[in-house]
């Protein structure tokens, strides 16, 4: 009995559920986790951890440069590649908007993320 109903009583869907506890789906938890992560690589983390954070310089001058953006390696393997960490990663840090990853302090950082999930996967 999380909300005060039983198992059969259930009349709302997941969703309006998880967002009344103002959880994330498990799903979106990962990213959060993998994200923050990936903002603590810029300066505290030891050097064979930032080894796997390669920021993305294009050869030519873009615009997309100004983006910090990660470079993202190639895998061989469709199922176990993509979802290895130093390929995952940098997706999901790519996917982040803008403000995001840019965002001053970890506090912020977190706070701004966590809004981006809720949107992503509960609206």
């Amino acid at each position: 009995m999380v909300l005060g109903t039983r198992r059969n009583e259930i009349k709302t869907s997941v969703k309006t559920m998880l967002r009344t506890l103002h959880w994330l789906p498990v799903r979106a938890r990962i990213e959060y986790k993998i994200a923050l992560f990936f903002n603590a690589l810029n300066s505290r983390s030891p050097s064979y951890i930032q080894e796997l954070v390669v920021p993305y310089s294009p050869i030519r001058q873009l615009r997309s440069s100004e983006f910090q953006l990660l470079k993202v390696p190639n895998t061989r393997l469709t199922n176990f590649g993509e979802r290895s960490f130093d390929k995952a990663g940098p997706t999901i840090w790519n996917s982040l908007p803008l403000s995001v990853r840019l965002s001053g302090s970890v506090e912020s950082f977190k706070k701004n993320l966590k809004t981006h999930l809720f949107r992503k996967f509960l609206s």
